[in-house]
């Protein structure tokens, strides 16, 4: 186990190592980067009620309200 979580923490800072290197050469924000994350965040937002309908209608007519309710509180989490 302390062999797995050694070897875990190295490839987290070898996977990081880039980043925070990418982040210092180019730290300007782009309007396009921003544009794309709001329109995303939107289509999240759009897609988390129709999932719980989709799972609505794959269960019995009893568990259709805790369906909807689990997706809605899962869009709470997101906003």
């Amino acid at each position: 186990m302390i062999k797995q979580t050694i070897v875990f923490i190295i490839l987290v800072l070898l996977f990081s190592i880039p980043a925070l290197a990418a982040e210092s050469i180019d730290s300007a924000i782009n309007g396009a980067d921003t544009v794309w994350v709001l329109i995303s965040a939107a289509l999240v937002m759009l897609m988390t009620p129709a999932v719980g309908l989709f799972y609505g209608g794959m269960v019995r007519k009893k568990n259709v309200l805790s369906i909807i309710t689990q997706s809605l509180s899962e869009y709470s989490i997101i906003v």
